[in-house]
């Protein structure tokens, strides 16, 4: 993995939310409470990369919002949310633009099965 550009940090519950969900214009940041496949998290990086290099527009504005999608495999942001809420720990998921990103390998059916779905999703957030 390239250094710093993505970093996945569990959080105490004494931190609040709101203040760390962002996009500082180098990276955005996202709380999730459940730990994704590292190759989703990956894809997901990827894809605000590609948005932001190419400054491409596209239907969710908030970064952040659309990382969240990303994270959760899910087309809708009320399901997103209630999906980032499924679990007991809370995780830090940070992604900073780069033009350097590792190649993904996938192993398992399943983490194939949610990079494509987030692939389809991507292209109808895009157009």
């Amino acid at each position: 993995m390239v250094d710093n550009l993505i970093a996945i940090e569990k959080i105490s519950e004494n931190i609040n939310e709101k203040e760390v969900i962002r996009f500082d214009g180098k990276c955005v940041y996202q709380v999730v409470y459940f730990l994704p496949p590292r190759e989703v998290v990956q894809q997901a990086c990827e894809i605000i990369n590609y948005i932001i290099r190419e400054n491409r527009v596209t239907r969710i504005k908030s970064l952040p919002i659309l990382f969240l999608l990303l994270l959760t495999n899910k087309r809708n942001i009320n399901d997103a949310i209630e999906a980032s809420k499924n679990g007991n720990e809370r995780y830090l998921i940070k992604c900073c633009i780069s033009n350097q990103m590792e190649k993904i390998s996938v192993s398992e059916k399943r983490v194939r099965y949610l990079l494509s779905l987030n692939a389809i999703n991507s292209i109808d957030w895009l157009s």
